[in-house]
């Protein structure tokens, strides 16, 4: 039995005596990780414990802290059956990058500062370096952590016969070795899909076969044909599998990610003041430089007081692409209001967003994937600009919510416009109007979790999944 289990457990006589169903939850991520995936299946387990089931989790646990029984984390995962499987760096990939490195020194060739850092090969690494490392990382660097985490689920199957398994991407790799162990077992899978297998990147349309039967796109079919259910957080992920997959069509349903808690106070008061802030990490397609070019059209406009215009963004957002934010800022109106703090813990950022009048979501590039941060924004009691493509799922989420507006960053006119609404409504008439706590409430994580919960107890009994779109599903 693994370490934590061997901790005083308040709950053991609980789990001992109970004849409830068990569900064995296999993540990555898990409380008390900090990563944003964990809160999910976190939430989840929680829930199911209060219904009565039997809960075993399989996780890396993440920000565990060496403390004792009295660790705050320790204590929560005592009402479960807990299978600690910590994460190894591959001895193969520590030798390459040590063997990368000693190669730099010798020849005298720099080493490449990247956000990547060690753990991608960076320019000027020789072909060998670059093909084995690729190998390496077919599907994901978890392959060895799930492998584990597999052999961990069966251990725990032993000990609580007859229940269901479910497996939370990504990373991926669990989902092939957990669908593996699960058959072998005879015990019904539910997938739990964050983000897309094998539609994570731009497809390219001359190369369809080689689309269809990559790695990526095997695993995929292999874990679907073997699920009892798949889960998605987006209808445009459930809508794609569907229609890939006809056979699994009944099998695949959506449940939204959602907020924590209950949603903050609103405020329609501006002071007069158009304060906007994002507060995350800029990455990917997140792309600040359409919003700023149109701040400072803005700010050019007769009559715009720009001492009434702020602009606030914490966390990694030094720069986008190589680009510095301060930088590019420094020779155009917007620099004159645009504040860039670090990474912010929660006690630092309340503040800054009681402030706020408007709250900036960037979740452009991601069609079918709903960033978590859009559901936590719309409980802050404050209008949102969201930046995405109109057909979404984003904007399929937050379309119809008074306060919260949808934009395209290639439409400057659209974006022109919206501004210009908005410096009208916050500056000179000192007033906005969030969306009310009633409207967003069907996105509270809670009530999401009871229909994962009736998925489950349905998926036990022998009963087909119903598909609903969280976009309209009532409280």
């Amino acid at each position: 039995m693994n370490d934590l289990a061997q901790q005083p457990d308040p709950a053991s006589a609980t789990r001992s005596s109970s004849a409830g169903p068990a569900a064995i939850v296999v993540a990555y991520h898990f409380y008390p990780s900090p990563e944003i995936g964990a809160r999910r299946m976190s939430a989840l387990a929680r829930l199911l414990q209060a219904r009565g089931w039997t809960v075993a989790v399989v996780s890396a646990l993440a920000g565990l802290a060496c403390g004792g029984a009295q660790d705050p984390a320790r204590a929560a995962l005592a009402a479960y059956d807990v299978e600690h499987v910590p994460d190894r760096t591959s001895a193969v990939v520590a030798f390459l990058v040590s063997t990368k490195r000693l190669l730099r020194r010798v020849t005298g060739h720099p080493a490449a500062a990247s956000a990547a850092g060690d753990r991608a090969p960076a320019a000027g690494t020789s072909a060998f370096h670059r093909v084995l490392f690729g190998v390496l990382r077919i599907v994901d660097d978890k392959k060895s952590w799930s492998w584990r985490a597999a052999r961990k689920l069966e251990i725990l199957a032993r000990r609580h016969p007859a229940g269901v398994v479910i497996v939370s991407a990504p990373p991926i790799s669990p989902l092939y070795c957990v669908a593996r162990s699960a058959r072998r077992l005879q015990l019904p899978l539910i997938v739990d899909l964050r983000d897309p297998v094998s539609d994570t990147a731009t497809p390219d349309a001359r190369r369809p076969f080689t689309r269809r039967w990559s790695t990526l796109r095997v695993l995929e079919r292999y874990v679907i044909a073997r699920a009892a259910a798949v889960v998605t957080t987006s209808a445009g992920l459930r809508d794609l599998l569907a229609a890939r997959y006809p056979g699994a069509r009944t099998r695949i349903v959506c449940i939204a990610n959602g907020f924590d808690g209950h949603p903050s106070g609103r405020r329609t008061d501006t002071g007069h003041e158009l304060v906007m802030v994002y507060a995350g990490e800029l990455y990917l397609n997140r792309n600040p430089f359409p919003f700023l070019e149109a701040v400072n059209r803005l700010l050019a406009r007769p009559g715009v007081d720009a001492s009434r215009v702020r602009i606030v963004f914490a966390g990694e957002c030094d720069s986008y692409r190589g680009v510095s934010l301060r930088g590019w800022a420094a020779t155009r109106p917007c620099g004159r209001v645009l504040a860039i703090h670090p990474r912010l813990d929660s006690s630092k950022l309340k503040p800054i967003y009681q402030q706020a009048t408007l709250l900036l979501n960037f979740a452009e590039g991601q069609p079918i994937q709903v960033p978590a941060k859009t559901f936590e924004l719309l409980t802050l009691g404050r209008e949102i600009l969201v930046m995405c493509e109109p057909h979404s799922d984003t904007a399929r989420i937050i379309r119809g919510l008074d306060g919260v507006f949808g934009v395209y960053s290639a439409d400057s006119a659209q974006l022109d416009e919206l501004l210009g609404t908005l410096y009208r409504r916050h500056v000179v008439a000192g007033h906005m109007s969030p969306p009310a706590a009633s409207s967003v409430m069907r996105y509270s994580r809670a009530i999401q979790n009871e229909r994962y919960a009736t998925l489950i107890d349905d998926i036990r009994l022998g009963k087909l999944p119903v598909a609903v779109d969280p976009a309209h599903h009532g409280n």
